[in-house]
Parts: structure tokens; C-alpha cells; sequence
């Protein structure tokens, strides 16, 4: 797994935890994610939304609510990777994403948006200004961070290798990130029979 994090990203004061995982066998469902659900509440931190409302806001993508405040109001049910990375964000107010690894083309890296780029979700298309901060590989964006996912690498059940990316703030700290990232992969090694390939911090 290749990434290239820019010097400017640390004007934004963000930081990555990124995981490969292989051996992905999805379910209809788990037993796993469902005890888990029970044990999660849906209230969040003001100051953890907050803090990515502002991320939003310096970067200039305050069109939608984030991912974390989005969550707050209702858990989509989609698959179980999708799931399990909904419900952990939602219980440790951290922002992390699942990612299909087949489907991301050669280096990702996370970069300045390119003024009038553009980038199309499931019912849309957004024109960058220049200032959003986007994940991306060497054709397209994966990701507006920390407000929308690109559909192209969206996880799906037949999705069999994946990256999870959690995105870190000021105010947030590496042991949190840790912390949300490997109960994530506890719940998909039980409920997908997932392989931890790697896991590294970048900043």
C-alpha cells in the first residue's frame, strides 16, 4: 500500500491511521456487530463535531453535514464492513472510512483539491474551489474529506480487500485513533474472517 501525504496537510493539523485488510468474506449479517450495536449510543461529543465542522469550514465544503454528524442522526444499513465502520466511528466520535482496495489505481494521497475539479457522489457532482483537502489515487478522488465518499470505491458485498482510513484532528489523539481502528478490525476479523495486512500512522 502506497501513500503520499504532502507537506501542507499539516497546515490542517490532520493525521491518518490507515489499515489494509484482506480475506474479506462478508455475511448478511453479524452476530458480532450486532452485540456491539447494543453497547454504542448515539449521542456525540460537540467539541469531536466540531472539531471536523471546522475542518469543513477552513476547507470550505460546509454544503453537507459531516460524516460524524450525519451518523448521529440515523445508521444506514448497508453491509457489514460499512456497518462496523459506522457504528465504531459513531462510539469513539473518530472519523473512520472503509475503502475497496481493488479499486483504488496505483498511489493514494491526500492533497489540495484542484480549483474547478470535480467530483461526483451517488445523486450529485461537486466543483471544488481549490481549498477542500481530498483523498485520492492517481485518477480520481476517493474522498472529500471529511463530508462525502466517492461511489466508485464505495465497499460492496463482494468486496474481498480494503483500506480503512481514519481521519485524526487537533484535539484528537494517536491512542483514540488506535483504539477506534483495532476495534474495528476485531469486529471484521469475527464477522468477515478479515486479515490485518498493515496498519500505519501518517502526519
Amino acid at each position: 500500500m502506497h501513500m503520499n501525504i504532502p507537506p501542507e496537510k499539516n497546515d490542517m493539523g490532520l493525521f491518518l491511521i490507515v489499515t489494509q485488510l484482506t480475506n474479506i468474506k462478508q455475511k448478511k449479517e453479524s452476530q458480532a456487530l450486532n452485540e456491539y450495536k447494543k453497547n454504542v449510543s448515539k449521542t456525540t461529543e460537540e467539541k469531536r463535531i466540531k472539531l471536523y465542522r471546522s475542518l469543513a469550514a477552513r476547507t470550505k465544503v460546509m454544503r453537507d453535514k459531516t460524516f460524524l454528524e450525519k451518523l448521529a442522526e440515523e445508521v444506514p444499513e448497508k453491509n457489514v464492513v460499512e456497518d462496523t465502520c459506522n457504528w465504531t466511528t459513531l462510539k469513539h466520535n473518530f472519523l473512520l472510512r472503509p475503502y475497496n482496495y481493488s479499486k483504488v489505481k496505483g498511489k493514494l494521497k491526500l492533497r489540495k483539491a484542484r480549483k474547478g475539479e470535480r467530483f461526483h457522489t451517488e445523486d450529485d457532482e461537486y466543483k471544488m474551489s481549490g481549498k477542500e483537502i481530498v483523498l485520492s489515487d492517481e485518477q480520481k478522488i476517493l474522498s472529500v474529506v471529511p463530508v462525502f465518499d466517492s461511489p466508485e470505491t464505495k465497499v460492496g458485498p463482494e468486496t474481498e480487500e480494503l483500506v480503512l482510513i481514519g481521519y485524526g484532528l487537533d484535539g484528537i489523539s494517536k491512542s483514540e485513533a488506535r483504539a477506534a481502528m483495532e476495534e474495528t478490525i476485531n469486529i471484521l476479523k469475527t464477522a468477515c474472517n478479515a486479515r490485518k495486512k498493515s496498519t500505519i500512522f501518517l502526519e
